[in-house]
């Protein structure tokens, strides 16, 4: 094991402050074969509604659901944030986009305690930054990340996914369906009409006819993630200054309405710091009003 994924399945719609716990309904959109939902929070859920579901039928269902536009931007700066904060646990962080990071913990299990240990703080730091991870490790950077998206485990699951080896990692693979190699429609379409079914049946084609069929894009990348070939992963290097902002789903008129949005931003400074082995001596506020100028002020440490 050496590859740790971080996979937040969440993300779109953790990247509006509070909007996973939010008492009223809310989903975000993205425009694919119309404007349809892409992720909802609970009480969405509980109203009917579903991911996939188109919006205006969404609405139908519930007339007090709020849609948000998917924030593509928002959510990058937010994966990079949470980069800078894992290079607590090593240097070698790297960007899975648009909703994963990969960590190199070769040399991170003795100094956290182990694996289990490691995956336990991992985990605890990303419930504490408000989001909802999932996790899993192998020994190369994909076979973390499929088996992180299949399977991952969180704090509230027992027992963390871990593969300790390439052979070890082949033989889950197997068992997996087609969607679990990122196939399009239309490649699954093409291997289901062969009579392919899981991973076990591509993994038993020549290599020469399936990259015919499918590509030799897509056999490179079947061979990075079984380890037949490297994988090089660019490191993530933190900025040079933290800026962040988190956009609210409403407009709030209680000062306590702001804890959980400040206390983000904070947990993210920390890791951004401690990654860096940085202090601040103050720090800077904005707070976006409707039909007003912005409230600026500084906080000095002590």
């Amino acid at each position: 094991m050496r590859w740790l994924a971080i996979h937040l399945p969440d993300l779109p719609l953790e990247v509006v402050a509070g909007a996973r716990t939010a008492v009223a309904p809310l989903a975000v959109s993205v425009h694919r074969r119309g404007e349809r939902i892409l992720r909802c929070n609970t009480a969405a859920l509980l109203a009917g509604i579903r991911p996939g579901q188109g919006v205006g039928a969404a609405r139908a269902r519930c007339a007090e659901l709020t849609v948000m536009p998917r924030q593509p931007a928002a959510e990058q700066e937010a994966l990079e944030h949470l980069a800078a904060w894992a290079i607590r646990f090593t240097p070698q962080v790297s960007l899975a986009p648009p909703r994963a990071l990969l960590l190199d913990v070769a040399a991170s299990l003795r100094l956290f305690g182990g694996a289990d240990a490691l995956l336990a703080q991992v985990s605890a730091g990303i419930g504490a930054s408000g989001y909802q991870g999932r996790l899993a490790m192998a020994p190369t950077p994909l076979g973390a990340l499929v088996w992180a998206r299949q399977l991952g485990a969180s704090a509230e699951t027992a027992g963390w996914p871990m593969i300790p080896d390439l052979a070890a990692l082949q033989a889950a693979l197997e068992g997996l369906p087609l969607a679990a190699l990122g196939l399009n429609a239309r490649e699954c379409d093409d291997l289901t009409a062969l009579g392919l079914r899981r991973v076990a049946d591509v993994l038993r084609l020549p290599r020469p006819g399936l990259r015919e069929r499918l590509g030799p894009t897509r056999v490179d990348w079947l061979e990075r993630l079984l380890g037949e070939t490297p994988d090089p992963r660019p490191m993530f290097v933190p900025p040079p200054r933290f800026s962040a902002r988190i956009e609210l789903p409403a407009e709030v008129d209680l000062a306590e309405s702001l804890v959980f949005p400040c206390r983000r931003l904070l947990g993210e400074l920390a890791g951004f710091l401690r990654g860096r082995q940085a202090g601040v001596p103050r720090l800077d506020w904005r707070f976006g009003h409707a039909g007003r100028a912005a409230t600026c002020f500084s906080l000095g440490a002590a």
